[in-house]
């Protein structure tokens, strides 16, 4: 049986890790003068959890979306699995396509998807341009 004093040698040293980052985070912020649209303060974050946010509604849309994107990737891959499996021609013909696109890092070809595949409400706040411009309004450094 674990006593308390064994349980809390187990996880001190990653409590105390963990601790060690968030000062850090802090140190670095407030000796360096960040600004804050650059990197706001482990406090400034704590206090924007707390804000209005919507969380429940902004969760919900969330897990609709990541439930969704499986569940389209799952009847894909399996439809596409089967229709291979089925039909040499088409397993002939497009196979090596497949496994040309496998070789692509999923990091590099994930940005591409969202931008070939973002609805248009997406794509306003997620594409260059806008991005570009939010850099741009931004108070310059040391302002």
């Amino acid at each position: 049986m674990e006593t308390a004093a064994d349980y809390a040698r187990r996880y001190a040293l990653a409590v105390l890790v963990h601790l060690g980052v968030v000062l850090a985070w802090h140190l670095f912020v407030v000796l360096g003068e960040v600004p804050g649209y650059v990197m706001p303060s482990p406090g400034a974050t704590l206090a924007a959890l707390g804000e209005d946010y919507n969380w429940v509604h902004n969760t919900l849309v969330k897990a609709a979306g990541v439930f969704g994107g499986y569940a389209l990737a799952v009847f894909v891959g399996v439809g596409l699995a089967l229709l291979f499996s089925w039909f040499r021609t088409l397993d002939r013909t497009f196979m090596p396509l497949v496994i040309s696109l496998n070789m692509i890092p999923k990091v590099a070809l994930g940005p591409l998807l969202i931008v070939w595949f973002s609805t248009a409400s997406d794509r306003t706040s997620s594409s260059p341009s806008a991005s570009a411009s939010c850099r741009s309004s931004s108070p310059p450094p040391g302002a």
